[in-house]
């Protein structure tokens, strides 16, 4: 792997089955819970790796403006030769196009810019990518306001919420909104605002929400309606002066061991910023502790190369995968 791995799926019908993309859009499978890794063939369509999901035993993988489609509908058949490129066109953005398989209504939800296009298997019918009655898919089932772009998603009780920034790079806009949208509706909830740059990760444990937003290693947690900072990365450990910053990618937050992980990764090009890793909160009687849970393997947590923790998956109960990248080349 040469660039950064973004996404990681496990494939809930052959659990042992790992996919991986990373921000070349080339796709990794692994048949031993990522023991091992090699790189899919058949994949030609190119561009970059926006978002990855495992849908009705298909691997759906996103590019710039195309969804990308893998698979015979078995529970092995995600395979070389099976790959439908091009399959449906979508809004286009060139860093980030997140997806979940709703918990809710069983329909697979993507961000795509200002939209979120939806996938949803027709009623009497098994989904057949080339079969157009057995699914309706829409590409913009819901509009978000001008300028937004959407760069992840996640649930909390009936809603989908979508995590937004604004601008090229991500210090651009002092910008990071949370728009609930329940699903349905012609339109988005009331959003949940926070004075940062941009809502980088979310997700959702015991009907609360985690939400990776800013530059500066902040953690925040919201009951869908307004959100309150919990933890941050002290500048002590994560020295951000001299304008260096943090980054969190969406890929790189999940559920493990009831709490949440997720990756610090230093910010901008040749930045070395010391304290980049995998952490976790462990909210306690005794206040929010925050826990360094984990360097990469190289033994650098940023202070020489830029580290960066582009995805984090669990595998087992007490293992999980780190997708991670030790310099710029």
């Amino acid at each position: 792997v040469v660039t950064r791995v973004q996404w990681m799926v496990k494939n809930p019908a052959t659990p042992a089955e790992v996919y991986a993309l990373d921000s070349a859009g080339k796709v990794y499978k692994s048949a031993d819970s990522g023991a091992t890794w090699a790189l899919m063939t058949g994949f030609t369509a190119g561009g970059h790796g926006n978002g990855l999901a495992i849908w009705k035993n298909y691997l759906f993988v996103a590019r710039d403006a195309y969804l990308d489609v893998c698979g015979d509908g078995s529970a092995t058949g995600i395979a070389n030769a099976n790959w439908t490129n091009s399959w449906k066109a979508i809004d286009s953005d060139v860093l980030w196009h997140p997806m979940l398989v709703s918990k809710n209504d069983n329909k697979l939800y993507g961000g795509a810019g200002k939209y979120v296009y939806s996938l949803d298997e027709v009623s009497g019918q098994t989904f057949v990518p080339a079969t157009a009655g057995t699914f309706t898919f829409t590409a913009q089932a819901l509009d978000l306001p001008p300028n937004y772009r959407i760069k992840c998603v996640e649930e909390l009780g009936n809603n989908l919420m979508c995590g937004t920034w604004q601008g090229t790079n991500l210090y651009d806009l002092r910008v990071a909104d949370i728009f609930p949208w329940d699903r349905s509706s012609t339109s988005f909830g009331q959003p949940i605002t926070m004075n940062e740059n941009g809502v980088h990760g979310l997700r959702t444990i015991n009907q609360t929400l985690y939400i990776l937003a800013g530059l500066e290693g902040r953690v925040y947690r919201s009951d869908g309606v307004s959100a309150t900072a919990v933890a941050q990365i002290p500048q002590s450990i994560a020295d951000i002066s001299g304008g260096k910053y943090l980054a969190y990618y969406p890929g790189a937050i999940i559920n493990f061991k009831s709490r949440v992980f997720f990756g610090v990764s230093g910010g901008g090009t040749a930045t070395t910023i010391d304290g980049c890793g995998v952490y976790s909160i462990d909210f306690t009687s005794r206040g929010n502790i925050l826990i360094l849970e984990h360097g990469i393997s190289t033994g650098n947590f940023g202070a020489t190369t830029t580290v960066e923790i582009g995805a984090l998956l669990p595998v087992t109960r007490d293992e999980m995968l780190i997708a991670w990248r030790d310099g710029n080349t």
